[in-house]
């Protein structure tokens, strides 16, 4: 090994520098996957060969590695060097926005077409024409797909499957409409959100929609178990006029939910593992078939993080090896997905603050306003002004209430009381500014929280200048208020919860809005003439649907049509906020006929699933920041928000990390193996915020643990079952013994296998398939 990475330092000629990482003059190629299948490997191919095979392998890798973060299956993995131009194409970023804008545009042609919005009406053979640009251009992915792909594959592909089907039909009709110049009943526009879901930055929205139908089982049952309960009780309810018992759903769906996010994570955990099983396999050498050096792992990283700096490069390979040997194990090529999106930045001592490089006196000054801002006495004092600016407000507004003033229009001037207040915390904020440094202030989550809130108060103060010209303004004053949530550690948690629904939830709402279409469209193809002014005559709804001159005895539920796109997603709300939605339904229903209820009750049933399970998904989350803390003995989750790393360099890394004409090398590292850190001078930190997955994996550790031992104990046995069954098809099995060659290595699969369902990544043995191919060759070198 010492032999491999202990190399000399030295620069390249001008004409090398193109290839410096990808060259190799002692190492040959492992194996080429499916990219350079057709180049033949051997020990007297040319070096202009061997670097093709390596950038090859290189691009391999990365892909690998991009399929298994992205969650992709490996079957989709591209066939040979041949459909790897449409690969490119296909998840080029340009392209992926060309995807976006084509399904999004077909989405909105639902505002243009009949029944049109009335100012954004456009004429048919003008809306038929972007349709069919739309469809062209999704048409155009799919067969860039289908050319990466492969037929068969394509076909195998599910969702690409349904998509194309879709498309075909939606492409005649939108044909038809153009040669008749008119729309017909098109009831196929609801599909429309399925390309949507489809595009690569919709992938959020895609994973939540699968979590939902795969909660759907177990929560409809429990759906008919209530309907078989409710028809009996209705039956007896006939005779004996009794009332009906309701009951809820939240438990079940609940305990399905957050059982199926730990599968969820088990699956993406090994899908992860056997993504950087793959791009190990292509990034070793002959030479050394169990540890990946570090040329061949930044070649890798080039295509895999293109704007990856070299500095950064070399700092994420360093951050892997933590053995120091020069060269990452199977087992520190796992953690890769862990370090790729660190940011790095060099770091001084840990014991310096900001303002340490200052001069005298403005070091000590700062120092000692560090230590005041970290004083308990000082935030203790704060969450007094708090408190008593709480007790101000709750007295003001009684006194507003038992005045019965008009708010609206009451003119509130500047007191004294505010302008204390305000004055407090902005020089509370100035005050942490100095002291933490601004970095450190408007990084830290709960400082900038603060800061936000102190910058509403003194717009609402600025509000109260202006009279009532700013009322809205002027209410913002509460939200000072919400700085009493850092008290205690349970306000903390709801608080916290809040923040990351902010950006979790926003998946769930592209959900529901998309369901809002779906029915939006199926309700105005079927109900787009209905005038409900007037109807239901001599019914319990009658009054609802009153339409008169007088305001005073008109009902205004007539209103709730599905004449264009607006109106139908409004009835839709207030259908979905249970708003007398059977007052709704009763309208259609005496007005069109009783069939109309199944669209009605289908609604309601699919938006209390759908709301149920965000309900269940915002409670998961909850209960899963509690028992965090509670496990890992936290006195606040936000402590473990930030993954760090901190990595020294020497002088001559850092000259090699600076200088292009520098080759790389993993002797330096091998060099530090028995030295300390102190020993070298330069220190990097890396920072990155830790998503789900990352949280999950360290609250369920033991469980991770026990899922790799049941994949090795399946390997052994998948393992040892191969072997037995190649002995037993020797005559001569008893008198030999086994050469070890023979035994594929159980950490190391090879690409050209078909590849494994990431649903059971348990039973994966990558050396199975290759256990015949190697006894044969045994076979011809014995005869």
């Amino acid at each position: 090994m010492a032999g491999n990475v202990d190399r000399p330092l030295r620069p390249i000629r001008e004409n090398q520098r193109t290839s410096s990482i990808s060259e190799s003059e002692y190492e040959i190629v492992n194996d080429t996957g499916n990219m350079g299948y057709d180049i033949p490997i051997s020990a007297q191919m040319s070096r202009r060969d061997n670097r093709k095979l390596w950038e090859l392998n290189y691009q391999e890798a990365a892909i690998f590695l991009q399929e298994g973060e992205n969650n992709d299956k490996f079957y989709t993995h591209p066939r040979n060097c041949n459909a790897l131009p449409a690969y490119q194409i296909a998840h080029h970023q340009w392209f992926q926005v060309l995807d976006l804008a084509a399904a999004l545009g077909l989405l909105l042609l639902a505002a243009c077409e009949r029944p049109a919005v009335p100012f954004l009406t456009l004429p048919v053979g003008v809306h038929g024409s972007l349709e069919i640009l739309g469809q062209l251009i999704l048409a155009l992915q799919l067969a860039i797909k289908m050319r990466w792909l492969g037929w068969k594959t394509f076909i195998k592909h599910k969702r690409t499957s349904i998509k194309s089907f879709t498309l075909a039909i939606m492409f005649i009709e939108s044909v038809v409409v153009l040669i008749r110049q008119t729309n017909h009943f098109r009831v196929t526009r609801a599909l429309r959100p399925l390309f949507l879901i489809d595009t690569h930055y919709f992938r959020g929205v895609r994973r939540i929609s699968r979590q939902i139908l795969m909660s759907l089982p177990p929560i409809l049952e429990l759906i008919f178990l209530l309907m078989f309960f409710i028809l009996i009780f209705s039956i007896l309810g006939f005779y004996l006029f009794s009332q009906v018992a309701n009951d809820t759903l939240l438990a079940v769906v609940y305990d399905t939910f957050s059982n199926l996010e730990k599968r969820k994570l088990k699956r993406l955990y090994f899908h992860k593992r056997i993504g950087c099983q793959h791009a190990f396999k292509l990034l070793v050498t002959k030479q050394d078939s169990n540890t990946v050096n570090i040329r061949n792992f930044i070649g890798m990283l080039r295509y895999l993080r293109p704007k990856k700096k070299r500095l950064d490069a070399y700092l994420i390979f360093k951050t892997l090896n933590k053995s120091r040997s020069g060269r990452l194990s199977m087992e520190e090529f796992y953690g890769v997905y862990s370090v790729l999106d660190l940011q790095w930045q060099p770091k001084q001592e840990e014991f310096k603050i900001w303002s340490s490089n200052f001069r005298y006196p403005f070091n000590f000054i700062f120092k000692k306003l560090n230590e005041f801002v970290n004083w308990r006495g000082f935030e203790g004092f704060i969450y007094l002004v708090i408190a008593v600016n709480f007790a101000w407000i709750l007295e003001e507004t009684i006194s507003l209430s038992r005045e019965n003033i008009d708010v609206k229009h009451y003119n509130f001037t500047i007191t004294w009381a505010s302008i204390i207040f305000i004055c407090i915390y902005t020089l509370e904020a100035s005050i942490k500014i100095l002291g933490k440094g601004p970095v450190e202030y408007f990084t830290t989550g709960w400082d900038l929280f603060d800061f936000l809130v102190t910058v509403t108060s003194v717009v609402g103060l600025l509000g109260e200048y202006f009279n009532d010209s700013f009322f809205y303004i002027t209410v913002l004053r509460p939200f000072r208020l919400l700085r009493l949530f850092k008290v205690k550690r349970s306000y903390r948690d709801v608080l916290g919860t809040l923040f990351v629904l902010f950006s979790r939830l926003i998946s769930l709402v592209v959900v529901i809005m998309l369901v809002y279409y779906f029915f939006a469209i199926v309700g105005m193809e079927c109900f787009l003439y209905v005038d409900l002014r007037n109807c239901c005559k001599n019914t319990s709804v009658e009054d609802f649907y009153r339409f008169t001159n007088d305001s005073r005895t008109q009902g205004y539920y007539y209103l709730n049509d599905f004449s264009n796109i607006m109106i139908s997603g409004v009835t839709l709300f207030e259908l979905t906020v249970v708003n007398n939605w059977f007052i709704i339904m009763d309208g259609f229903a005496h007005h069109i006929g009783e069939v109309s209820r199944v669209f009605f009750m289908t609604f309601y049933i699919v938006m209390m699933v759908v709301m149920t399970i965000v309900v269940a998904f915002i409670l998961e989350l909850f209960l899963f920041r509690i028992q965090y803390r509670r496990k890992l003995k936290l006195d606040d989750i936000d402590d473990h928000a930030k993954q760090t790393a901190h990595v020294y360099l020497s002088d001559e890394e850092k000259i090699m990390c600076e200088n292009d004409d520098y080759k790389w090398t993993g002797g330096l590292i091998a060099l530090q193996k028995d030295s300390t850190d102190l020993q070298t001078p330069y220190l990097y930190r890396g920072e990155r915020y830790r998503n789900k997955m990352d949280f999950s994996l360290r609250m369920y550790g033991d469980e991770v643990k026990s899922w790799l031992e049941e994949e090795q104990d399946s390997r052994d046995q998948t393992i040892h079952t191969m072997t037995e069954l190649r002995r037993r098809s020797r005559p001569n099995a008893d008198l030999e013994d086994l050469d070890e060659d023979f035994i594929p290595s159980p950490t190391l699969p090879t690409p050209r296998e078909e590849f494994v369902q990431e649903s059971s990544p348990a039973y994966y043995n990558p050396g199975a398939e290759n256990l015949q191919g190697e006894s044969e060759d045994q076979e011809a070198k014995r005869e």
